[in-house]
């Protein structure tokens, strides 16, 4: 037979051979793997096991995937993850906080603003400098 995560990695290394690839990740790699910061984290965290492919691409900071006349942004660099958080409304006071947040923060915080439990499956944390 023929083993799924060699298949894996030799088309991850025959990848990372072309102009504008950065790295390629098996999802084997990714599986067994716990990235803790930088674009493997990213790539780790839009990872899902069902519907991802075998080996996830990662383009150079600059470079876009175009098919035909569509392009798609969606890299893990910051020129595409860093997108404004904009609160507003009763006991939310004017700052501006300068560390970074995660999507999976915003329910907790909107629960925290209401005074509610969070969903179950909400694994983020209140956005706590936004209260007065």
């Amino acid at each position: 037979g023929v083993d799924l995560s060699e298949i894996q990695n030799i088309v991850a290394n025959f990848m990372v051979q072309f102009n504008g690839v950065a790295n390629a990740l098996p999802a084997t790699t990714i599986n067994a793997t716990n990235f803790e910061s930088g674009i493997n984290q990213k790539i780790q965290n839009s990872f899902h096991q069902k519907r991802s492919g075998d080996v996830i691409i990662n383009l150079e900071p600059g470079w876009i995937e175009k098919n035909g006349y569509v392009t798609k942004s969606g890299s893990g660099y910051n020129y595409d993850t860093h997108v404004p958080l904009i609160w507003f409304g009763w006991g939310i006071k004017n700052s501006r906080i300068d560390r970074p947040t995660e999507v999976i923060d915003i329910a907790p915080t909107i629960s925290w603003i209401l005074n509610i439990t969070s969903p179950n499956a909400s694994i983020g944390k209140p956005i706590l400098e936004i209260s007065e």
